[in-house]
């Protein structure tokens, strides 16, 4: 069997991904916000602040999700005024099936903050559980012309699981065509 360039890549960066302590902390962190755990959630990203400030990428997310627990743990007269802001209750949203709503809020993320990477790939994931395929693409596209490193990030999240066999993000992101 002859395994492409993109399979080794795809394989590597996965490894690497995988073994960085930050990245399961992040994981960790993720699991208990899904599981509506806040204060350990906080624990997990506020962790990663601390101890892996080297890891500059998985700290802006550890970052962005640090403030929406927050958002949880604050009574709710919170009104977003900021591009973090916005971008926190648009995950928000979107743990919470409302990906529509997610969307708007990122969206207006993304007009106070047009180059932030993690906002388009927040909106390509919430495009995937609406099977917005365009939209996927279109905004994970972006996501990875600003920071490549979302290649990887994008082809471990479960987010994108139901498209990653679609051909436009399979090449997108390097995955193997589906036969």
């Amino acid at each position: 069997m002859t395994v492409t360039k993109a399979e080794k890549t795809g394989k590597i960066a996965k490894r690497i991904v995988r073994q960085s302590p930050a990245v399961e902390l992040l994981e960790r962190g993720i699991k208990h916000l899904h599981e509506k755990e806040y204060k350990p959630a906080r624990t997990s990203f506020q962790a990663i602040l601390d101890k892996h400030s080297d890891e500059r990428d998985v700290c802006v997310r550890a970052s962005s999700y640090l403030r929406a627990c927050e958002i949880f743990l604050t009574p709710p007269s919170f009104v977003p005024e900021t591009a973090d802001d916005y971008y926190n209750l648009g995950i928000l949203k979107h743990n919470n099936g409302a990906y529509d709503e997610a969307i708007e809020f990122i969206s207006e993320a993304i007009k106070i903050n047009p180059d932030g990477d993690h906002l388009y790939y927040a909106i390509a994931a919430s495009s995937a559980f609406k099977n917005d395929l365009p939209s996927v693409l279109k905004n994970l596209e972006r996501a990875i012309k600003l920071n490549p490193d979302n290649i990887a990030f994008a082809k471990n999240d479960p987010d994108f699981d139901s498209v990653h066999k679609e051909p436009g993000v399979a090449e997108l992101l390097g995955l193997p065509p589906v036969t």
